[in-house]
Order: structure tokens, then C-alpha cells, then sequence
């Protein structure tokens, strides 16, 4: 029987086959048909391939004639394979080598416009965000590698981290103060940083430009010269991104006002205490003629030289409080002195006057002031008239005297008055309070002295109220100076009489 020949296709697949594995291309490795009656160990000789292709219809041709039909096929097979190169060509320069250019320049474009973290330098003191202090606001500016401006806010941590931008050139300055987890606020440092972003960075590459962008914070401001515009402003920059939260924010704002407010008043207490401890008299020297004691005068005196120092508190603080205080009491001597040196008549005698204010501290930022005047004809007679004020040195302002009542003594203005009372008829009544007249202790009297605000002073004694000559007694008597509320440590009680007048206008 005659083996069944192999078709040109399945050949054809069979040299395709062969030259892919690295076989002779003219011969097939495919295996033969599974009928194939040849022993598997000992194969029947293969026809050569020109003779079966020659003798596709089972008859033999002529020798040396290469059959028609074979002819066509290698003729197709030549085309396929150039149709194939060609069509792969097209593939390759049409389709798969614009979207790798296209898929280079997106690459490139992305890496390009990339964001890239800076981290800069922040040289503090006790700055750390990490326990909930704000970020620190850095304003950038500059333009960007496409040309636009570029104009934003970063907030960066106390490692230095938060500023992230594209290539191009920028400036960075500092918007505004931060708040600190303890209160604490810095100052805004001045000046710019210029930072170049250029195009050597992969994409998304940070890079630390620490060594260049130093940003000197400092050390916190001292919390008494913080002001309310510098937490405001640190504020908002910390409810914009600064902090976690608009209310962690607050909450920093609100401890920064605390601790700026308690210091100031702890500076003002120190600067009133050594103001107060500066306190004292300025003498103000004065010399003039009496012309009242001449001939001419009843009493006969010849003419005299008055030489008198007149007195007014002050003190050495230089800030506008104290200096308030110092020209308001300046200014009542010297205006005082202008008109009363040589213009008061008393039954057709001169009269003069002499003056002496001083002030002693009495508690908190008050002043309380003793205004003793003199006014006396020649060396016949002369009487005091003793008033009183309080001045608070926080302002330079006169203090209300219910206000010092309750701020520095503890007591309303009714029980002052009350104990003003009783340590007046107390004085009066003693054994030996000569020239007193205790019928005079009325009720109306005694109201009258009592209610009078200007009768008040401060003295190292303590509270005290001064009665006139004449009131509660003769004119012997002149002004008495008695003890409301005795001073802390002071030797004396309500009811003691602590005058402390002399009168000795001439040399």
C-alpha cells in the first residue's frame, strides 16, 4: 500500500516550523501521519521533497522541470513574508513609536511640574509644633517654570517641613507671628530668602535647602511687649492651616492674652513699687518782703523777710502716669505761690501763706497726699488748714475716695464715715484733749466733717481725717490730725491725734 502524502499547507507549516526551531528549513520536524505503517524505530526512506512536490497529482514529471504549482507557492510565501515585514513596519512607526514619544514627553512634563517638599531651617528657642504650638505662616512669591506668579501661603513645622513647589525661582518671608503651646509669641523676623527650584530633581524629589533658607525665629518675645494686633494676626494664620483646628487656634490665642496680660501687670506692679519707693518732697525755696508789717500796722512789727520752703510730692518714674502725677502737683504749689504770697488781707495786715504737700504710698498703685497750708500775718497769728487726696500712679489721675475705702482699706465709704465719727468724739472726749468742747460732737457736726472727701489722707499712720481750727474746740486748738484706721504695724490707734505742724516763717 502506498503511504498517504503530506499536503503542500501541512509541509509549508512543517518548514515554518523548522526554521523557528533552527532545523534545516528545507525539512519538516513535525512528526508524521498517526497511520503511518513504517516500524517507529526503523523509518522507511523519505521520497526528497522535489519528488513528492513533483508528483502532487501522483505522476512524475519530467526531469529537471520544477512543477508549476510549486512555482506559485514559494512566490506567495515571498509575499506574505514582505507583507508581514511591512505591515510591522507601519505598526512600528504609526502606532508604538509616537505613543513611547508621547508617553517620554508626559513623563517629562510630569517630572517638570512635579512637586518638590523643601524643608528650611527655622532657628528658635522652645518653638515645637509637635506639642501643639501653631506652624509658622511663610509667605511665598515667585514664578513658576511656565511663567505664572505665584502668590500662597505655606506653614511650615519646627523640623523645618511644609513649603512644597514647582520649579521656578520664589522669595519667602515670614506673614506673621506663631503662638506657642505655652503662650508664648515670636517675633516677625524682617527680611526675605530667595530659593531656586530648578530642573535637575526627579519627580516629586524633595530636596533640603536648609543650608541656604534660614529663617532666624529666635528666642520669644517677653510676654509684657506682646500686643493684641501680634496675637490676632498669629491667630488667623493659625485657623487658616497653622493649627490642627480654628479652635485649637483660639485656644492658643486665648493662652497667649493670659500670659501677655499677667505679665504686663506684673511689670506695671514692679514699676509702681519702685516708683512708690521713689516717692518723695521737692523743695521749692521761697523768699519775699511782708509788706504788711511796717509802722503802719497796730501791731508795730518792723519789716520782715519771709523765707519758706514750700513742698510737693513727686516721683522718679518716667512713664507718662508719673509724670502726670509730678505736673499736677507742681503746678498747685506754683500756682498756689502766685496767689497767695502777697494778696490776702486780714484786718487791713498782709497775709502769707506757706505750703507743704507730701505723699506716701498706701497700698496698690494709690498716693495718698497731706496738703498742709500756712497762712499767718507777720509773726502775730497763723493757722493750718489741712486737706487731702488720693492719686492712683497706674494712671496719674486723682483716685476716687469710695474707691480707696473699699480698694485699700476694706471698708465702704458709710463705715468710714462711721468710724471717722467715733475716732473723732474719741479724741474730743479725752482727759486731756485741752480746749475741747464735747458739746459740739452733734450729729450734724460730725456729719458734716465726716462726709467731706477732702478731710482724707494717707499717712504712714494710716487713714487719717483732719478738723479744722476752731471746729469741736477754740481756735487754740488750730488743725488736728486724728486716726481713722491706723496703718499695719503702726504704734498708734483710732482716736490718736498725730499732728505734725510747726510754724516758723522767719529766719
Amino acid at each position: 500500500m502506498r503511504r498517504p502524502r503530506r499536503s503542500r499547507r501541512a509541509r509549508s507549516l512543517g518548514r515554518g516550523a523548522g526554521a523557528r526551531d533552527g532545523g534545516d528549513p528545507r525539512h519538516g520536524d513535525c512528526p508524521g501521519p498517526a497511520d503511518d505503517p513504517g516500524p517507529a524505530d526503523d523509518p522507511a526512506p523519505q521520497p526528497a521533497p522535489s519528488t513528492q512536490l513533483a508528483h502532487a497529482s501522483g505522476e512524475p514529471s519530467p526531469a529537471g522541470k520544477r512543477p508549476r504549482t510549486a512555482k506559485k507557492v514559494a512566490i506567495a510565501a515571498a509575499l506574505s513574508v514582505l507583507l508581514a515585514a511591512g505591515g510591522g513596519a507601519g505598526y512600528y512607526f504609526g502606532v508604538y513609536a509616537p505613543e513611547q514619544r508621547a508617553a517620554a514627553e508626559q513623563e517629562a512634563w510630569d517630572t517638570a511640574h512635579s512637586s518638590h517638599a523643601l524643608k528650611v531651617c527655622v532657628m528658635s528657642t522652645g518653638w515645637d509644633t509637635s506639642s501643639g504650638a501653631s506652624k509658622l505662616p511663610v509667605h511665598v512669591t515667585g514664578t513658576d517654570l511656565d511663567g505664572n506668579d505665584v502668590d500662597e501661603v505655606a506653614y511650615v513645622d519646627s523640623a523645618g517641613d511644609g513649603i512644597s513647589l514647582v520649579q521656578g525661582d520664589y522669595t519667602l518671608s515670614v506673614a506673621a507671628s506663631l503662638l506657642g503651646s505655652e503662650g508664648d509669641v515670636w517675633g516677625v523676623p524682617q527680611g526675605t530668602i530667595q530659593v531656586t527650584v530648578g530642573d535637575a530633581l526627579g519627580k516629586d524629589e524633595p530636596v533640603d535647602v536648609s543650608g541656604d533658607a534660614q529663617i532666624p525665629l529666635g528666642d520669644p518675645l517677653d510676654a509684657a511687649d506682646v500686643t493684641d494686633d501680634q496675637i490676632a494676626a498669629a491667630r488667623d494664620y493659625a485657623k487658616k492651616g497653622g493649627s490642627e483646628t480654628p479652635d485649637a487656634a483660639d485656644a492658643l490665642a486665648n493662652t497667649a492674652t493670659t500670659r501677655r496680660d499677667d505679665a504686663a501687670q506684673k511689670r506695671r506692679a514692679e514699676a509702681l513699687e519702685a516708683t512708690l519707693a521713689s516717692l518723695h518732697s521737692v523743695s521749692m525755696p521761697v523768699s519775699y518782703r511782708d509788706p504788711g508789717a511796717s509802722p503802719q500796722v497796730p501791731y508795730g512789727y518792723p519789716a520782715a523777710d519771709i523765707k519758706a520752703t514750700w513742698k510737693y510730692p513727686a516721683v522718679d518714674g518716667t512713664d507718662d502716669a508719673s509724670g502726670a502725677f509730678n505736673l499736677a502737683k507742681k503746678g498747685a504749689a506754683e500756682k498756689l505761690l502766685s496767689e497767695n504770697t502777697s494778696v490776702t488781707q486780714d484786718n487791713g495786715n498782709q497775709m502769707t501763706t506757706e505750703y507743704s504737700a507730701t505723699g506716701t504710698a498706701v497700698g496698690g498703685s494709690i498716693v495718698g497726699v497731706r496738703i498742709a497750708r500756712l497762712s499767718h500775718q507777720t509773726t502775730t497769728r497763723g493757722f493750718w488748714r489741712i486737706t487731702g487726696e488720693f492719686w492712683d500712679l497706674s494712671c496719674g489721675k486723682k483716685a476716687s475716695f469710695s474707691d480707696v475705702c473699699q480698694g485699700v482699706y476694706g471698708k465702704s465709704r458709710d463705715e468710714v464715715s462711721a468710724l471717722a465719727a467715733q475716732a473723732i468724739a474719741k479724741f474730743v472726749n479725752a482727759p486731756d484733749s485741752k480746749g475741747s468742747f464735747p458739746d459740739q460732737l452733734t450729729s450734724d457736726n460730725l456729719s458734716e466733717t465726716v462726709s467731706d472727701d477732702s478731710r482724707y489722707y494717707g499717712t504712714p499712720d494710716g487713714l487719717v481725717i483732719a478738723i479744722w481750727a476752731g471746729e469741736y474746740g477754740c481756735m487754740a486748738w488750730d488743725a488736728r490730725e486724728i486716726v481713722v484706721i491706723p496703718a499695719a504695724g503702726s504704734s498708734h490707734a483710732a482716736g490718736d491725734d498725730v499732728t505734725a505742724i510747726s510754724y516758723s516763717p522767719y529766719s
